[in-house]
């Protein structure tokens, strides 16, 4: 069985909208003439998000003074920050994406690995001074070719899942033999179908081989996002079974104490996320 990149698009009309949302925001970050009422706009369509808002607002409202109340969105964002909310917009938006793709049937799995290596991404990012929420999408991104294979061709899919068990041989690999192609190039088909940026189609395409990728430091940082997460059991059983020396290299990243400093954060950080979000389920907010 060999699966086209025609056959993807053709059934990637079947698959939801990528949130547009998430192009927005994309295309907004470096923008210097950003419009803060942009941002409130898109949370004020969203009553999930409107409420999380406020209620995160609120509750440090009452840090400073206990009879203090939120009521206006404008000031309630204001509080909360631009970053934590783009964070909380993305993953909100990729948690409904991940569920409507899926049908509904998506393994939590196969989101908790999403949701740790784009975060993992984010913090290596922001260590290495590239764009971090461009990382952190590349991250949540990065195993939707899995996420079609899953929809489209379960059966398949689950010998190839059974292989790997079996053999302990790189899913890469398997998926190769058995498709043509991985789950990794499916990725980076779907994304050039949602018009997102090249280097978030690049980052998904080599992110198991990052050396690769031409220099896009975002496949890197997915790249190490992956084992980073691996390492502190926050993505086990993930696809990268080697950590690329290149990667590293062109990233910045040696193992000494800023290193170590890194795991830290990115443990603490997700830790705090599981307790507060639930991790077992689709995320609706984010710290």
């Amino acid at each position: 069985m060999v699966i086209s990149k025609n056959q993807v698009l053709d059934t990637a009309q079947q698959l939801p909208v990528f949130p547009r949302i998430i192009n927005e925001i994309l295309h907004t970050i470096d923008d210097p003439n950003f419009n803060f009422n942009s941002l409130v706009k898109h949370v004020s369509r969203d009553p999930v998000l409107t409420g999380q808002v406020f209620s995160i607002a609120n509750q440090a409202a009452t840090h400073i003074h206990h009879d203090l109340q939120i009521n206006d969105l404008y000031k309630a964002t204001s509080l909360v920050g631009v970053m934590k909310l783009q964070k909380m917009v993305i993953l909100a938006s990729m948690s409904n994406h991940f569920e409507d793709t899926s049908g509904g049937n998506l393994p939590e799995i196969l989101w908790e690995r999403s949701l740790a290596t784009g975060l993992c991404a984010q913090h290596v990012a922001a260590f290495s001074g590239i764009s971090d929420d461009t990382a952190l999408i590349a991250g949540l991104l990065h195993n939707v070719g899995k996420l079609w294979l899953h929809r489209f061709l379960p059966q398949a899919y689950r010998s190839v899942l059974e292989r790997r068990e079996q053999s302990f041989a790189p899913l890469c690999r398997i998926e190769r033999e058995t498709f043509g192609v991985d789950h990794a190039m499916i990725g980076s088909w779907l994304a050039e179908f949602w018009s997102l940026p090249p280097q978030v189609m690049d980052a998904i395409r080599y992110h198991c081989d990052p050396d690769q990728a031409e220099g896009n430091p975002y496949a890197d940082a997915v790249h190490v996002a992956e084992v980073i997460g691996n390492a502190l059991d926050l993505a086990p059983d993930s696809s990268v079974t080697y950590l690329s020396e290149g990667a590293c290299k062109r990233l910045g990243l040696s193992w000494d104490e800023r290193a170590e400093d890194l795991f830290g954060t990115i443990e603490t950080s997700i830790r705090i996320l599981e307790r507060e979000l639930f991790i077992s389920h689709p995320v609706q907010a984010a710290n």
